[in-house]
């Protein structure tokens, strides 16, 4: 926009590149913003601009604010020209105007996203098309404990050279042609010995042609959410663990990963009981925390010993132990499992109630009843899962052990059957079964000698 005035200031004419800029004409303008270029200018300073250029002869350059017609922003870069005659006697003034309205916004859009780029606590490194690195912010530098002049003299000059853990596993060339950005995380051990985690984030910029395409590079400081994450593994394992110890795994992985365990019907499995004789007596002998430490002295034996013969523990209620063969994986061998359970519960108890005689305590003597039949497994309720089983075989099993004699192992003719090619068992008979009637019983012996080392 091209204006022109009198040496007074008052407008005169102006161009048609001042109508398109403005969106007023001279006249509309004047009626508008005022007749003199001290009255329409939107600089503050207008009167010091047009004494500076008149004293000077000389043009000045300032920038102002303003509006267009259509009330939209406009800024603009003003050039007041003062115009003397041969005597040096002020004629007129002549302004050019020049709409900066685009540039101004990029400027500040820059300047922002330099006051970002400067103040993130994210470190951002500008790399040309081969990684070299070309400049970093200040974030840059709390990251890695080291100016990127030092990084230079102690590295070499690419963003790898700070991951080396994953330098090879990209392309540079195939990020700028993909447009796409990629991101990895890796680890970095500064100078002083602290190791940080760091997610990189690499984005290609487009420049004017091959030669000026550069990548940006945003990294985050991701160490306290590894730690975190770590601390969460450990937790989850100590969890995973802990519920491995109330559940079967197959179980404990369908409740975690469904929220409920399905019970499940078997239609031949094998439950063993046992329980010391006389314990009421040996509560009224012993203080509450020396009942549980002698229990514990034979339990914690006992759930090594099931776990050698993949049988599952079930619970312990009061002085009885149970558990049961064939659950939650099913097999053909759980009645020759839970026996040799058996024994060697038999015999270990002995060894424990040899080592308690010598130390001057109380012997428990101890009753084992085993039975073998279908039941149903599972967990249910909502709060404090216990994986438990039910049926009738679970109470002839129990009644097993309560028809037992003190240090002996008795089995259901129907356990007997599916053990006797491998076991000597001597009958008992049809015994009464406490409330379910006259069972066929065993004491179980041994292996058989073929069978036996010992």
């Amino acid at each position: 926009a091209v204006l022109i005035s009198d040496k007074d200031g008052t407008w005169e004419w102006a161009n048609e590149g001042f109508t398109k800029m403005y969106g007023y004409s001279l006249n509309e303008f004047i009626d508008a913003r005022g007749a003199t270029i001290s009255e329409a200018s939107s600089s503050g300073k207008i009167k010091h601009i047009i004494d500076e250029a008149v004293y000077l002869k000389k043009s000045v350059t300032y920038t102002s604010r303003g509006m267009r017609h259509d009330g939209t922003e406009l800024w603009v870069q003003s050039t007041l020209t003062p115009i003397f005659d041969k005597n040096d006697e002020l004629k007129r003034f002549i302004v050019i105007d020049t709409d900066i309205t685009h540039i101004k916004r990029i400027n500040n859009e820059l300047r922002k996203l330099s006051l970002v780029a400067s103040k993130t606590d994210n470190s951002v490194i500008m790399m040309d098309k081969t990684g070299k690195i070309e400049w970093v912010n200040d974030a840059f530098h709390r990251f890695y404990d080291m100016s990127l002049d030092e990084f230079k003299t102690l590295y070499q000059k690419t963003i790898f050279d700070l991951h080396t853990e994953v330098k090879g596993l990209f392309d540079l060339n195939e990020i700028i042609t993909s447009r796409k950005s990629k991101s990895f995380v890796s680890s970095f051990v500064t100078r002083r010995g602290v190791q940080k985690w760091i997610q990189s984030n690499l984005t290609p910029v487009a420049g004017m042609g091959n030669d000026n395409d550069q990548i940006i590079a945003i990294e985050t400081d991701i160490t306290r959410l590894k730690m975190v994450e770590e601390e969460m593994k450990l937790q989850r394992k100590k969890s995973d663990e802990l519920l491995l110890n109330i559940l079967p795994a197959e179980t404990a992985e369908e409740l975690k990963s469904q929220g409920h365990a399905q019970p499940r019907y078997y239609d031949s499995a094998t439950v063993l009981f046992c329980d010391f004789k006389n314990f009421t007596f040996y509560c009224e002998q012993l203080s509450p925390h020396q009942l549980v430490s002698e229990l514990r002295e034979y339990f914690d034996v006992f759930d090594d010993i099931v776990g050698k013969f993949y049988v599952e523990k079930i619970k312990t209620i009061g002085d009885a132990y149970m558990c049961a063969g064939g659950l939650p994986i099913r097999n053909r061998s759980h009645a020759f499992d839970v026996l040799l359970t058996a024994l060697e519960i038999h015999k270990v108890t002995h060894e424990i109630n040899q080592r308690k005689i010598a130390e001057g305590r109380q012997p428990w003597e101890m009753r084992i009843g085993i039975h073998t039949g279908d039941l149903v497994a599972g967990v249910v309720g909502k709060r404090k899962f216990a994986y438990d089983i039910w049926g009738d075989t679970v109470n002839i099993a129990s009644r097993m052990e309560s028809a037992c004699e003190e240090g002996r192992i008795n089995i259901s003719g129907d356990t007997y059957n599916m053990v006797k090619d491998f076991f000597n068992c001597t009958y008992r008979g049809k015994i009464e079964a406490k409330n379910i009637g006259k069972f066929d019983m065993y004491f179980v012996d041994g292996l058989k000698p073929e069978y036996s080392t010992d």
